[in-house]
């Protein structure tokens, strides 16, 4: 629980419009923001582009999704601008609370040492973040559904 008078500190969701980890980020991000410790906490949905044409287009959907969404969120669109995405997570999401990064899933036939390697890479990748959450989702789950009206 919050001390009196301490601000609960902001929630970074980094979303790459693609596969089910957006909408369970969001998801759990909108059941932590409901308890204690988090209540009130502002909610920033982040995402990474390489060029205008992909801001565009990233824009125009994130703004379309908020809209027709019940979240009360802001969202932010940042240029790679050559670096490594985890590089501009790490500067963009120092000064969050709580961090969550989608993974990916297993590739088919990708034996579990590979995966190990993957994931070994992700977590050294990120040291330093503040307090993150790693998210992998369930592809048959609709969790953006969640958030439609």
């Amino acid at each position: 629980p919050l001390r009196p008078g301490e601000k609960p500190g902001r929630m970074d969701v980094w979303w790459r419009g693609r596969g089910q980890n957006a909408g369970f980020m969001l998801a759990l991000a909108h059941l932590i923001g409901k308890g204690p410790g988090w209540k009130g906490a502002q909610l920033r949905i982040n995402t990474a582009v390489n060029d205008e044409v992909e801001r565009e287009g990233m824009d125009r959907h994130l703004k379309a999704f908020l809209h027709n969404s019940r979240l009360n969120a802001e969202y932010r669109i940042h240029s790679l601008d050559g670096a490594a995405p985890l590089e501009t997570v790490r500067l963009r999401s120092s000064d969050a609370g709580l961090v969550f990064l989608g993974m990916r899933p297993p590739a088919p036939g990708e034996d579990p040492e590979s995966y190990g390697a993957y994931y070994g890479g992700l977590i050294r990748n990120t040291d330093g973040l503040p307090l993150t959450a790693m998210v992998l989702a369930n592809e048959t789950v609709d969790f953006q559904s969640i958030f439609s009206g």
